[in-house]
């Protein structure tokens, strides 16, 4: 499996697919008005939109500033696009 662009997940937190994955980005954006906007911004569009290529360069530089914050990011996308059973 190929690590996905943020732009992938982004798309994934628009349209709220995932509740934990949601839950992870907003605490993280929580003492960031900036980038929590942009998170509630892109809630409903649809992934090619310019809201979503914008929450998508936020993810960017989030997870360049905090590396841990986006290996969690990463395991927990790939665990929510992942079917069990």
């Amino acid at each position: 499996m190929t690590e996905p662009d943020p732009v992938t997940i982004a798309a994934a937190l628009a349209t709220r697919s995932s509740a934990g994955l949601y839950a992870l980005v907003r605490a993280r954006f929580a003492d960031d008005p900036d980038a929590l906007a942009t998170l509630v911004a892109a809630e409903g569009a649809a992934p090619g939109s310019p809201q979503v290529a914008t929450l998508g360069e936020v993810l960017r530089r989030a997870e360049a500033e905090d590396p841990a914050f986006g290996a969690r990011l990463r395991r927990e996308h790939e665990r929510v696009q992942t079917p069990t059973g």
